[in-house]
């Protein structure tokens, strides 16, 4: 599982990816070329086979790299507090799996990163 946490890079952020499991972690300020690298460091090179889960993804960086991650072939789940929203939409309409969940929650989490 890659999880992509695209908020904040801090120590709290951190520790909630451990808890889920997370193999890689990427924070908002790096560029489409260290996300691909962090993607190929964590084993994950079977785009048809493997999905990655976006947090954030309804923000202007997830949303960034939900976008570039679906151009470039991968599976994508797209982690949102609210998929109905308009936002969330665009996305489901590029081929993004919708799912529902609270980085504040970390069981809200662990059913989309296990299935992942």
């Amino acid at each position: 599982v890659v999880v992509i946490f695209t908020l904040y890079d801090d120590a709290a952020t951190r520790a909630r990816a451990r808890e889920v499991g997370a193999a890689a972690f990427v924070a908002k300020h790096q560029t489409e070329e260290t996300l691909l690298a962090t993607i190929r460091r964590a084993g994950m090179t079977n785009r048809e086979q493997r999905t990655i889960v976006v947090t954030g993804a309804t923000g202007l960086q997830g949303g960034a790299v939900v976008r570039h991650l679906l151009r470039s072939g991968w599976r994508v789940k797209a982690l949102t507090r609210k998929p109905p929203s308009e936002k969330a939409l665009l996305l489901a309409g590029l081929g993004a799996e919708l799912v529902q969940g609270d980085m504040g929650d970390p069981a809200s989490l662990e059913p989309h990163f296990a299935a992942a």
